[in-house]
């Protein structure tokens, strides 16, 4: 997977992941980190609250072959990524 870069920045709230807090505020590249962390950490079409392109497809894999775990995580993680407009 190629190295993905930020578009363009965008503030938004930081989130502490250990007390699930909003903690201040974020800009450009540690927002864009935070930005693919929820991502990879939402399950897709779990919470109703996001929209049936935002999250990732992660969990069905356990349990799988490793070589279809391989192939479908790089392509789970692609896709779930490409929904931000801030990666390429």
């Amino acid at each position: 997977m190629q190295l993905l870069q930020a578009k363009q920045a965008s503030k938004t709230y930081q989130l502490d992941p250990v007390s699930n807090r909003i903690v201040g505020i974020v800009d450009r590249l540690e927002a864009v980190k935070q930005a693919v962390y929820k991502i990879l950490q939402t399950e897709r079409f779990e919470h109703t609250i996001y929209g049936s392109d935002y999250g990732s497809e992660l969990s069905s894999v356990i349990g799988k072959s490793d070589t279809y775990v391989r192939v479908e995580l790089n392509r789970r993680i692609q896709e779930a990524l490409m929904q931000d407009d801030r990666l390429q």
